[in-house]
């Protein structure tokens, strides 16, 4: 609804003794008064003052009260102003009906006393302060929401819905210190070679540059696998796949190729290209928050994600770009990948070896050369 004037009453009526007969006796109810006797002017007023309501008689001069209802209809500005009809003179029942075809909220009869007049625009004055009053309300509520929606979209940013919907809640507010879920998964911990040689090269705005230029084209590689990313650790990435094994090693194997193109584009802005190493485990987890009452986390503890990063950090010993444990290869089930076994190893921080194999990936089929 357009702003009005909360108690502006435009009356619009061919007779000016009545026009001005009705002005003063609701004005001395604390009405504002506006008065013209023709339709043109009345529209013109109507647009300057954006009266509360247009009280128009049914003979008015240069216009039918048929044609003013039809231009107020053209106006954006005028069509939701509120016309209330009333009688100059008894009307026959097809008059009457035909001005309430009209959009009148009101029509009051011959001989359209003040005593008539005034208990109408009290009640439609009033309903018309409530219905402004609910749509700031409704504005505020919208506005409301709206930041609500860029929280929890900013939230998630945060604490992925991922990391929710394993501990069963539907929203991060409903996170509670201490809670916890056991759960089977595949974990991925991917970090970049030679990153602190690679970071004193570069003053801090190129290092944060690099990094996030890097993070941005691995991070959506990890959600098109199905799997979400826990936390960043500086350069390196650790990663949760809770729907299966699978999702984890696709999504190692597409981050090398990644790597690829990613060095390709360095190449060509003049930098040097970097190596990652992955390392991907599959065990059993408990993801839970962790922290105090002003500093909470998700996060995943166990053995498994320990497990997960001591591989991430043998890629260096053994030159290997993504190697796996035996458990994760067993929960692969029958998958065709390319294994190559380094060994029972033992890791830094287990008493009990661990099972290694590097996935080797798929060799780049070669175009067959025209004869």
């Amino acid at each position: 609804m357009p702003s009005t004037q909360s108690s502006l009453i435009l009356v619009v009526d061919a007779s000016h003794e009545r026009s001005l007969k009705i002005c003063r006796a609701i004005r001395k109810h604390g009405f504002k008064t506006l008065e013209t006797q023709n339709g043109i002017m009345a529209l013109q007023l109507a647009a300057q003052k954006k009266p509360a309501i247009l009280l128009v008689s049914t003979r008015i001069e240069l216009v039918s009260l048929a044609q003013l209802r039809r231009l107020m209809d053209k106006d954006i500005n005028l069509r939701e102003i509120p016309l209330v009809v009333y009688e100059d003179a008894a009307q026959p029942t097809a008059r009457r009906s035909a001005a309430r075809r009209m959009k009148a909220v009101a029509y009051i009869r011959y001989p359209a006393l003040p005593e008539q007049l005034l208990p109408v625009l009290r009640n439609l004055l009033q309903g018309l302060r409530l219905e402004r009053r609910n749509e700031k309300l409704n504005l505020k509520v919208h506005d409301y929401i709206r930041q609500l929606r860029s929280v929890n979209a900013s939230a998630q940013k945060f604490v992925p819905a991922a990391s929710l919907k394993l501990l069963g809640r539907a929203h991060w507010a409903e996170i509670r210190q201490g809670d916890w879920k056991s759960i089977k998964l595949a974990i991925l911990f991917a970090d970049i070679r030679g990153f602190t040689t690679l970071s004193e090269s570069m003053n801090p705005e190129d290092n944060f540059r690099f990094i996030n230029s890097y993070l941005a084209r691995m991070g959506p590689i990890i959600r098109k696998k199905r799997g979400f990313i826990d936390q960043f650790i500086g350069d390196g990435i650790m990663a949760l796949f809770p729907a299966s094994a699978t999702d984890a090693v696709r999504a190692a194997v597409a981050m090398q190729k990644e790597l690829t193109v990613y060095n390709q584009h360095r190449a060509r802005c003049g930098y040097p290209p970097i190596r990652i190493g992955i390392g991907v485990h599959y065990g059993d987890t408990i993801i839970g928050t962790i922290g105090e009452n002003e500093r909470l986390a998700v996060t995943v503890i166990s053995d498994a994600v320990n497990i997960a990063s001591r591989l991430e950090s043998l890629t260096k010993v053994y030159d290997a770009g993504i190697l796996v444990s035996g458990e994760f290869v067993r929960a692969l089930g029958r998958s065709k990948l390319p294994l190559r076994a380094i060994g029972n190893v033992r890791v830094k921080g287990k008493t009990q070896k661990v099972e290694v194999f590097e996935v080797k990936p798929p060799a780049t089929k070669r175009k067959p050369k025209g004869r």
